[in-house]
């Protein structure tokens, strides 16, 4: 028994650090903690923030929102609209045409947010996203690893960053976060 688990460490460990090593060096991640109930109030926070950190700049940032489910999506969508922050859908009920649509429309900076399930994840390849903002944060590294690489290609290193909320109800990925977190030089 023992040394079999001794001679799984050092592949579990090495296939943790090769997608760990996924994340762009130069992007910087903030991981915010806090209260579900708080997630609404400190996304329009932050994206204040961007868009004081931005107003010498006079391109607009491109940003992506993700989320787990589409219904708190459309929520986001509803509340940012409200406030005047133009954004844009992308999930899996739209049709295919207005997925498109959303996708070039951000693309060319019509719509400088979009608001995505992992749907974007993956398969969205645009350059100049300035952030990613983790609403939700993923189930598991992987997809957190995925969603990190929508941000900084084609963008100077001073200007990538992922935010990320994390609730109370992720604590179990807790240590692993933050594992990854250290192994990219970020706090």
């Amino acid at each position: 028994g023992e040394p079999a688990a001794s001679q799984d460490q050092p592949s579990t460990t090495s296939r943790a650090n090769d997608w760990m090593t996924k994340i762009p060096a130069h992007l910087t991640q903030t991981l915010h903690v806090c209260s579900e109930h708080k997630k609404p109030r400190k996304l329009v926070i932050t994206l204040e923030k961007i868009r004081k950190e931005t107003t010498y700049s006079r391109q607009q940032q491109l940003g992506i929102i993700f989320f787990s489910k589409i219904k708190t999506l459309q929520y986001v969508s509803k509340l940012l609209l409200n406030d005047n922050i133009p954004c844009q859908e992308l999930h899996s009920h739209l049709p295919q045409a207005a997925r498109e649509q959303s996708v070039q429309r951000f693309q060319c900076g019509q719509v400088p947010l979009l608001l995505a399930t992992d749907i974007a994840a993956r398969g969205i390849h645009v350059n100049n996203i300035h952030f990613v903002i983790n609403y939700d944060f993923p189930g598991n590294l992987e997809q957190y690893v995925h969603r990190c690489g929508r941000a900084g290609r084609g963008v100077g290193a001073e200007a990538a960053h992922v935010f990320s909320f994390f609730t109370r109800n992720m604590a179990p990925m807790a240590a692993d976060v933050i594992r990854l977190l250290e192994a990219n030089h970020q706090w």
